[in-house]
C-alpha cells in the first residue's frame, strides 16, 4: 500500500492512493484559511468507523440480516493538558435501518470492531472506544 501526499497550499494536503483516490486534509482554519478537509486528529476516528462499517456489513450479509441504511455518528475527547493533545476517548453510536435482528446486529458490532478491524487493533491499546447501536431507532 502507497499513498501520496502533496501540499497544495499552505497547511492544505492532498492525499492521493494507488488508486488514484483523493482527500483534502487541512490544518485548523486559523492556519489553513477557507480550505475544507478533515484535520489529521478527525481521521483516526473517520478511520475506525469507516472500517468497523465495511466489516459490520459483511458480517451481517454472512448472517443474512438486511442492511438498508447505516449512519455512524462520532465523537472524541482530547487531552488538553498535555502536549501534543492525544486523543482519549472515541465513542460511536451505529444506527442501523432493515430487516435487522437486534442481537444479530450487536454481536456482528462486537466481532466488526473487537475482531476483524485492524484500525480498532491499533487504536484501542491507547484510546478508550465505547460504542452504541440503534437497530430501526431502538437502542439495542
Amino acid at each position: 500500500m502507497q499513498l501520496t501526499l502533496n501540499e497544495t497550499a499552505p497547511y492544505v494536503y492532498r492525499a492521493v492512493n494507488e488508486a488514484g483516490a483523493q482527500m483534502q486534509i487541512t490544518a485548523t482554519p486559523s492556519l489553513s484559511g477557507d480550505a475544507l478537509g478533515l484535520r489529521p486528529t478527525e481521521l483516526l476516528p473517520a478511520a475506525l468507523a469507516s472500517c468497523t462499517a465495511i466489516d459490520l456489513r459483511l458480517i451481517l450479509a454472512k448472517q443474512r440480516q438486511q442492511l438498508e441504511k447505516l449512519q455512524i455518528e462520532l465523537s472524541m475527547q482530547r487531552d488538553d493538558t498535555q502536549t501534543p493533545r492525544v486523543i482519549t476517548n472515541i465513542e460511536l453510536c451505529y444506527k442501523l435501518q432493515g430487516a435487522i435482528q437486534p442481537d444479530k446486529a450487536r454481536r456482528a458490532l462486537e466481532l466488526a470492531s473487537e475482531k476483524y478491524c485492524t484500525v480498532y487493533k491499533h487504536l484501542a491499546p491507547t484510546i478508550a472506544i465505547a460504542y452504541k447501536l440503534e437497530v430501526n431507532g431502538e437502542a439495542s
